[in-house]
């Protein structure tokens, strides 16, 4: 995560203009959803998702050791910027797809996700989600000073 939120300030101090930053930053962004989709089609098909897991991690670990190279250049940078997005894509689905073969007790997987019964039931997240929202807006118009 912390690639993708300073990838923009990296691409510019390497050359790249600001729009093309923000451009680039998206498409690694995306990259990390196509692996989600991509996990769960895997997973649809029939591979385990330990699989996938462990895949996944080995491709963050080489892309994360390539990434900070100083001695590659910029684009192979950036080519493992988004491997590493995809791969890390590929653990929620994963996750997910065991999810009901790991909780201990049927109907207890709204509790293993920090949701549902635990919390009093879904519609309870609205008491968190709607004062975060509003709370988001005004920081947001606050901003109107810098943007």
């Amino acid at each position: 995560m912390s690639v993708m939120a300073f990838l923009p300030t990296i691409l510019q101090a390497q050359g790249t203009i600001a729009q093309a930053a923000g451009v680039l930053s998206a498409l690694a962004v995306v990259a990390n959803a196509a692996g989600n989709l991509g996990g769960g089609a895997l997973i649809a098909r029939g591979t385990k998702p330990r699989r996938l897991i462990a895949m996944a991690c080995v491709l963050m670990i080489v892309a994360a050791a390539g990434i900070f190279l100083q001695q590659l250049p910029a684009t192979p940078r950036y080519v493992l910027v988004v491997i590493l997005s995809a791969a890390g894509g590929l653990i929620p689905a994963s996750v997910f797809a065991l999810l009901p073969r790991a909780v201990f007790a049927r109907g207890t997987t709204g509790r293993a996700t920090g949701g549902g019964p635990a919390a009093g039931g879904f519609q309870v997240s609205a008491l968190v989600l709607v004062p975060c929202g509003t709370a988001g807006f005004f920081a947001a118009r606050g901003l109107r000073r810098v943007s």
